[in-house]
C-alpha cells in the first residue's frame, strides 16, 4: 500500500503570494501499480500520484480539484523530490498555468525505491498582477476546513458531534434549542476562542 502524508502544515508567503505544501511518501506494503491522491493544500489542489510497481517509476501530477472554477492564471507550480538517504534529487517548474487548466503533469517516470520514503515538496507561486495577498502565517484552521468540505462533498456527511445552539429567550432562560451538527476532527483543531477565551476545553 502507498501513502502520502503532509509533512508539516503549509506555509504561506505574502509578498510575492506562494504557497508550498511538504509530503511524504512511504510504502506501507506491496501494492499494485495505481493511481492515488494526496491531502488537499493550499486552497483546495492537491497531487496526483502514480505508482508503476513493474518498474519502480513515480508519476506525479498536479490536481486543481476543488478550486478548478477559481479563475486564478499566472501561476507558476514548482515540485522538488528528496530521496531519503539517496542523493538523487529532482526538481521542476511549469509555469503560466491556470485553475481550470486542469491536472497537469509534474514528473514522470522517477525511480522509487519502495522500501525507502521521499519527500515531496510542492510550490505554487502566484503573479503580482492577480493581486493576491495572503496573511502571515495562515490560520491553521484553513486546512481542516478544506479537508471537511472534501469529505463532504466525497463521502457520507463527516459530522460526527451533535451541539445545540438556543434561538430565543423566555425570561432568564434560553428556549428553542436548534440542533448543530459539526465535524469533531474541525472543532478540535480551530477551537482556539474557546479554549483561550472561555477555558472550555474540547
Amino acid at each position: 500500500m502507498v501513502k502520502m502524508e503532509r509533512s508539516c502544515q503549509d506555509q504561506w508567503e505574502a509578498s510575492p503570494a506562494k504557497v508550498t505544501s511538504r509530503f511524504r511518501l512511504s510504502f506501507t506494503s506491496s501494492s499494485s501499480s495505481s493511481a492515488y491522491y494526496s491531502p488537499i493544500c493550499g486552497f483546495g489542489w492537491r497531487l496526483k500520484y502514480v505508482i508503476n510497481t513493474e518498474k519502480a517509476t513515480l508519476d506525479l501530477y498536479w490536481d486543481p480539484h476543488l478550486c478548478y472554477e477559481m479563475g486564478l492564471d499566472k501561476i507558476t507550480v514548482s515540485v522538488q523530490i528528496l530521496n531519503t538517504g539517496n542523493s538523487q534529487e529532482y526538481q521542476k517548474s511549469l509555469e503560466g498555468l491556470c485553475m481550470s487548466g486542469g491536472v497537469k503533469r509534474l514528473c514522470s517516470g522517477y525511480t522509487v525505491t519502495q522500501k525507502r520514503p521521499i519527500e515531496i515538496v510542492l510550490s505554487l507561486l502566484f503573479d503580482s498582477s492577480i493581486g493576491l495577498s495572503f496573511p502571515s502565517p495562515q490560520p491553521r484552521a484553513n486546512v481542516f476546513l478544506l479537508e471537511f468540505l472534501d469529505a463532504s462533498l466525497t463521502r457520507p456527511s463527516p459530522a460526527d458531534t451533535k451541539l445545540y445552539l438556543y434561538s430565543a429567550r423566555k425570561g432568564h432562560q434560553a428556549t428553542r434549542p436548534k440542533s448543530l451538527f459539526v465535524s469533531s476532527n474541525t472543532l478540535r483543531n480551530s477551537a482556539f476562542y474557546w479554549e483561550t477565551s472561555t477555558q472550555f476545553s474540547y
